[in-house]
């Protein structure tokens, strides 16, 4: 016979009772987490002036509902958790916006680059090129960065934001200080969703953005992306012209480079202003050319000099290159630098003058201890070397570096080009023939006059 309890009853109507009673226990304790947390919740929606809010429970998940003006706001976890935060929805922004965190362990650069690189790190955005320029001004961009990206204790995770959705997942804390906490996230989370509504006249906002925001570089790609979508638009031309006494030598640049008028005195300053960038200094003398007078590229050269801005540095040897033997001087000077960079683009400076009176520095640059500046000293001396002596001096070298393949080539092409020349020179003139050793006179196609070096 089947044993039985003192009751009578058997054990497996025993144990289902068991289980149900302890159901019964925890469902009536752990609705008191859930309950908890609604009631801060019902706190925070009153902080920031939500309405026609209410709570709801749908099998273990207990949410609730509200609304500010166009945006609806859910607030939802789970019944039984303690600690398993709050995830906040909003609804009602604009559809073509998706904002995503950046995965940045895959190094994937994806979504627009916005010209913030603090914001552009931390996020993938995508959507209409001149809306999103508008939109994420400075305020947006900051609170974006503060919520998201933990620089705030209070921050959250965003997990979503596409379809005119915004998902965040809030980590509330401790029961004592969440109703604050979640007032404070929430808070920031209508400010973000509330400045980033669509705009009537997203140009006119991003010419603003291009005039007053506080990051250079996010009013230059503010500026160039009005450029670029709508160059006929009238807030476009005012754009530049605003931006042609922009504090910043880059947005300067590229207003100067969109007004055919004003741009070439703009390209001037710019090149002068000791507080413009290396890369920004360099393009302006280059835009300029012949435009700027070699006594004002000395002082910009010496100024490079000071500041070490290598790209400017060559770009004012290159112009005073054009003035040919006039700025020999200074261009040479430049060539004794102890820095391989600056000799090495002096060296291609002197070249760049066409003038045999460069030579000389060239050939003493032939013995220098960097094998990039003997490198262009050889270069160049492909162009202005035009004497026997030369082509000497580069056998000497040629001679002393016989493991620089680099360097023998630049310098076997050097006395090619040179002997060219001579041998194309008029009557009389002496000229190295390919020979080694081997002297000639310039002639005509007879053999009268030829001189040689009789071999043993």
């Amino acid at each position: 016979m089947r044993a039985r309890t003192i009751a009578g009853v058997e054990p497996f109507w025993l144990a289902m009772a068991a289980f149900v009673g302890l159901q019964v226990v925890v469902r009536v304790v752990g609705h008191r987490p859930g309950r908890a947390r609604a009631e801060d919740w019902q706190a925070a929606a009153e902080e920031c002036g939500l309405v026609a809010w209410s709570t709801t429970t749908y099998g273990n998940q207990r949410r609730l509902t509200a609304t500010r003006g166009p945006l609806g706001v859910s607030l939802s976890a789970s019944v039984y958790s303690r600690s398993g935060g709050t995830k906040a929805r909003l609804t009602g922004l604009l559809p073509w916006l998706e904002v995503r965190a950046r995965v940045r362990d895959l190094g994937i650069d994806r979504g627009l680059s916005l010209g913030d690189p603090a914001f552009d790190a931390a996020f993938e955005v995508r959507g209409q090129r001149v809306g999103v320029q508008a939109l994420f001004d400075a305020a947006a961009r900051r609170r974006m960065v503060e919520v998201f990206t933990g620089e705030a204790d209070w921050g959250a995770d965003l997990v979503k934001w596409s379809d005119g959705r915004l998902t965040a997942q809030i980590d509330d804390g401790a029961s004592e200080t969440r109703a604050s906490r979640l007032g404070t996230i929430l808070a920031s989370l209508l400010a973000i969703a509330g400045g980033l509504c669509a705009v009537e006249q997203p140009e006119a906002r991003l010419a603003d953005n291009a005039r007053v925001d506080p990051l250079a570089s996010f009013r230059l790609r503010c500026l160039e992306v009005l450029l670029r979508e709508r160059p006929d638009h009238p807030a476009t031309a005012a754009a530049v012209r605003a931006a042609l006494a922009d504090a910043d030598g880059g947005v300067r640049l590229a207003a100067a480079l969109a007004s055919p008028v004003e741009g070439r005195a703009i390209l001037l300053d710019i090149a002068r202003d000791p507080a413009s960038s290396d890369a920004v200094a360099s393009r302006a003398l280059a835009l300029v050319g012949t435009a700027i007078e070699g006594d004002a590229l000395e002082l910009i050269l010496r100024d490079a000099f000071g500041a070490g801005k290598e790209a400017t540095i060559a770009a004012c040897l290159d112009g005073l290159a054009r003035d040919g033997d006039r700025r020999l001087p200074v261009i040479a000077r430049v060539l004794e630098s102890e820095v391989a960079s600056h000799a090495a683009a002096a060296a291609r400076a002197l070249g760049a003058t066409g003038v045999p009176a460069a030579a000389p520095a060239l050939l003493r640059a032939l013995a220098h201890a960097d094998a990039a500046v003997r490198v262009a000293a050889a270069v160049s001396l492909a162009r202005v070397g035009a004497a026997t002596d030369d082509v000497l001096a580069l056998r000497q070298a040629e001679a002393a570096h016989p493991w620089d393949g680099t360097f023998l080539r630049a310098v076997r092409e050097a006395i090619a080009s040179i002997q060219s020349r001579i041998v194309g020179a008029d009557h009389g003139q002496l000229a190295l023939a390919q020979a080694a050793g081997e002297v000639s006179l310039a002639q005509d196609d007879d053999a009268r006059g030829r001189v040689s070096r009789e071999e043993p």
